[in-house]
């Protein structure tokens, strides 16, 4: 029988693990063209070569033929093909599998959308491929005759090879195993309505989601009438079930689509209406509005189901998110007042956002409030190494202190939270709220209170109260750690309705098990090209040693789920962002700056000034042997300094690494135009690879005086703590120079996020002579015996990262490069005299008995 021709490629397996071993055949099916514009979200595919994720137009189906259970042998291409295929430069495959084997196909029923191709049909609508035989008839044969385009004699060699290696691997394992005889013995408690399977066929979808290798064995447990779909039928489609998140007031939907940027509503509003199992994921570079947008999901999500659980990895992004979602639910709630409403309809009530924490820390902060009801947001509880780990904004508390009336917490009105005034009569009529009232209130004093011995009988009734508030709350903010409290644990199992999790691009698919196994909605929001999952460790007894380098975000991207792109940058200058642009995210669709990019707007100022000091100070040749190119009318651009000859120092004490002469020089460039061009600097932070520059840094500004302009700065930061910190001016140390070479700078992830904190201005300090040559060269005897032999080289012999050139200094090569074509580059120099010499500045940091020590590379 013809079959239509559908593409087939040899690729390396991603992200579902090459050690499986086994043959596997790719089928790529034509993706739509305009599937991102039309809001259907695009495709990634991890792509070895790259070592990263990249949008590919084909959804890959693979079939993995079960070892040591199929026959296979090449042989030429059939004469009767000969019209189609060269009988030289062609081959066939002819595999044949066991009726009790089974062969894996991984990618199907993924979303897929092509319409007016003939794979739109094929596997949306079940439509016949040849004759009688449907897409899941060819994906269930038993017997595959594979042409391949490599000539007959070079194909034989590779076939046995690769099916020897196979049998090589396999000899290990056993095929008998002494199972003891069991039987199923019933629970020792009768089922209650919490343990009614109703929701089994959640649950198996959930499981096969987060495998991540696609629904066909799901569609053929399917085939079995007594499993029925999600919907109730007994019939299994390829297209998933859809859901619509959308907020169901038509006003409130347009007040929060106005948090959008205009260009990418449509897409916006498109993609969150057709939602796959009602899982989404948003993915874009800094600043292009990743969460902004899952707020306005969550918000839209909040109106659909009960509860929604938000979550990011930090406490500090938590707290973000959770002000984020309130600001955006009050200022949308306002720009509803402005649009008439039909006579009887009401407005939409605000969401209710509350800042889960611990509740030992909610009772201890609520009862010091009692005490001292003037603290207000001058009350935080610090952890052991001095992080905050209790905020009384949106808390549990500042909510609980609200229904009270105390004046710790602004006045709101409660008839804006008709659950909060509910739960207001509720404790009114409790015996013990009342002397809870006056001592909120005011009417009763602290000392009084407690002399009437009631606080330990409080401090049960305020955990009662407090877990009542977060059952009535629309959205929970907590960090997954948080969830393993048994409170928190009790809610996420019998209330949660939703998941929405920022910066998911640093969360293991592990810290996602918490959103239980019943399928319900959930958004992820980031970008893997940022910080990876903390924690990374190589465990040799583990099966799975690399699943702690994969985020939660990065699994279900490569595995061909949509995923929704923000296209205009926010809070960024215009051509600030090309440099990340045309490195880490050339893959990325054109750029369209709003009209909030103009560099002449009131908060990009500062950066005007910085640009327009650096051309006059290095912008001639009269004073520059190479002058700094201008920016382009309408845009700004970075800057590299230069810094020739520098010396990187490390302390083997704390481990900590420091290069003086670039700091110095850092500060050297941020004075002058604070001084000349009065650039502000509250908006200039400095950010370093090392924790040594950032103390040399801190001590360098308060001890010399030349630098007490710089007081107001904020204080320098590491490349990890400036995470949740943005600057209009941001000057980057990478504190790299020849002696050392590149160190973290290897790490494109780590480059990237400190090439991306700034606003209006980008001054980067380095040293074009850190960059040294490391590749890894392919073995000589291997790479001789492929040339010898002519053999192909594609299949796994092409991903395996020591068999092939890697260039570890590639990201930080193409900044050097960006910048010399583009001029944007001048050579720092200190002056002879005075404290800004290299040598007088580091000698009088370390002082005698130093343990910082030049090191070579």
């Amino acid at each position: 029988m013809e079959l239509p021709t559908v593409q087939v490629w040899r690729k390396a397996a991603a992200y579902w693990g090459d050690w499986d071993n086994q043959i596997c055949l790719y089928l790529g099916l034509p993706l739509g063209v305009t599937n991102d514009e039309l809001g259907h979200g695009a495709v990634y595919r991890y792509n070895p070569q790259a070592l990263r994720l990249e949008p590919t137009p084909f959804l890959e189906i693979r079939l993995r033929f079960p070892a040591r259970k199929f026959t296979g042998h090449v042989m030429p291409v059939p004469e009767s093909l000969g019209d189609r295929f060269s009988l030289a430069e062609f081959s066939a495959v002819e595999i044949s599998v066991g009726e009790d084997a089974v062969v894996a196909v991984d990618g199907f029923g993924l979303p897929f959308n092509n319409p007016g191709h003939e794979t739109h049909d094929w596997v949306n609508n079940g439509s016949t491929v040849a004759g009688s035989m449907t897409f899941v008839n060819i994906l269930q044969q038993r017997k595959w005759r594979i042409i391949v385009e490599e000539k007959f004699a070079k194909m034989k060699r590779l076939w046995e090879r690769s099916i020897q290696q196979c049998r090589d691997l396999r000899q290990r394992d056993r095929e008998d195993w002494t199972v003891p005889a069991s039987h199923d013995v019933p629970s020792n408690f009768p089922p209650t309505r919490r343990h009614l399977i109703s929701g089994q066929n959640r649950a198996t979808m959930h499981a096969v989601l987060r495998k991540g290798r696609g629904f066909f064995d799901l569609w053929e447990t399917h085939q079995n009438p007594e499993f029925h779909g999600m919907d109730g039928s007994s019939e299994m489609k390829w297209t998933l079930p859809a859901a619509n998140i959308l907020h169901s007031d038509e006003i409130m939907l347009k007040c929060l689509m106005m948090e959008i940027p205009a260009p990418d509503r449509g897409r916006f509003v498109q993609y969150m209406s057709n939602l796959p199992l009602g899982f989404g994921i948003i993915s874009a570079g800094p600043r292009f509005g990743k969460t902004a947008a899952i707020c306005v999901a969550t918000l839209c999500l909040a109106d659909r189901v009960n509860s929604i659980c938000a979550t990011a990895p930090t406490a500090a992004a938590v707290d973000q998110l959770a002000i984020k979602l309130n600001d955006f639910d009050m200022s949308s709630g306002t720009r509803q007042l402005h649009f008439p409403r039909p006579r009887g309809q009401d407005f939409v009530n605000p969401k209710m956002i509350v800042r889960g924490h611990s509740f030992t820390d909610e009772i201890e902060a609520f009862l010091e409030l009692l005490e001292r009801p003037n603290g207000g947001d001058r009350i935080v509880l610090f952890d052991s190494i001095g992080r905050p780990r209790w905020k009384l904004y949106l808390s549990a508390t500042y909510w609980l202190l609200i229904v009270l009336g105390s004046p710790a917490v602004p006045a709101i009105p409660l008839t804006c939270f008709p659950r909060l005034q509910s739960f207001r009569q509720q404790l009114m009529s409790h015996p013990d709220s009342a002397v809870l009232v006056d001592v909120a209130t005011g009417r009763l004093s602290w000392a009084e209170y407690a002399n009437m011995g009631h606080i330990s009988r409080t401090i049960d009734f305020l955990a009662l109260k407090l877990l009542n508030l977060i059952i009535l709350a629309d959205v929970v903010c907590i960090t997954p750690n948080l969830s393993r409290e048994r409170a928190y644990h009790w809610w996420l199992i019998t209330c949660a309705g939703g998941i929405a999790v920022d910066d998911a691009h640093s969360m293991t698919r592990s810290d996602l098990y918490f959103m239980g196994n019943n399928m319900i909605p959930c958004l992820l929001a980031g970008d893997e090209r940022q910080f990876l999952p903390t924690g990374t460790h190589n465990n040799l007894i583990s099966n799975s040693p690399f699943d702690r380098q994969l985020s939660a975000l990065a699994f279900y991207k490569a595995n061909s789920w949509p995923v929704y792109r923000p296209r205009v940058p926010l809070r960024t200058a215009r051509g600030m962002f090309d440099l990340c642009r045309d490195i880490f995210y050339d893959d990325a669709p054109a750029l369209n700056y709003s009209s909030l990019c103009d560099p002449l707007a009131h908060l990009r100022l500062n950066g005007v000034k910085l640009e327009r000091w650096l051309q006059q100070w290095y912008g001639s040749t009269t004073s520059h042997r190479l002058p700094l190119a201008p920016a382009a009318g309408g845009y700004l651009r970075p800057v590299f300094v230069n810094v020739r000859a520098s010396k990187t120092w490390r302390n083997y004490a704390p481990r900590a690494v420091m290069n003086p002469k670039q700091c110095v020089l850092a500060l050297h460039m941020l004075r002058r135009p604070v001084m000349f061009a009065r650039v502000d600097p509250c908006q200039i932070r400095i950010v370093t690879a090392d924790a040594g520059n950032v103390h040399f840094l801190r001590r360098l500004m308060l001890s010399v005086p030349c630098y007490s302009m710089l007081q107001g700065m904020p204080p320098p930061a590491t490349v990890e703590e400036s995470l949740a910190c943005e600057e209009e001016i941001v000057c980057a140390i990478l504190g790299r120079s020849r002696n050392y070479g590149p160190g973290a700078m290897l790490d494109a992830n780590r480059l990237n996020v400190m090439l991306s904190r700034h606003q209006s201005g980008l001054i980067i300090v380095g040293d074009f002579a850190a960059i040294k040559s490391e590749r890894v060269q392919e073995n000589g005897e291997r790479k001789r015996r492929r040339e010898e032999e002519d053999e192909p080289g594609f299949g796994r012999e092409l991903i395996i990262v020591k068999d092939r050139k890697i260039d570890h200094e590639e990201a930080l090569k193409k900044v050097y490069q960006w910048v010399k074509t583009r001029g944007r580059f001048i050579d720092g120099t200190l002056p002879r005299s005075g404290m800004e010499r290299e040598e007088d500045v580091f000698s009088a940091f370390t002082g005698p008995g130093s343990h910082w020590v030049e090191v070579y590379w």
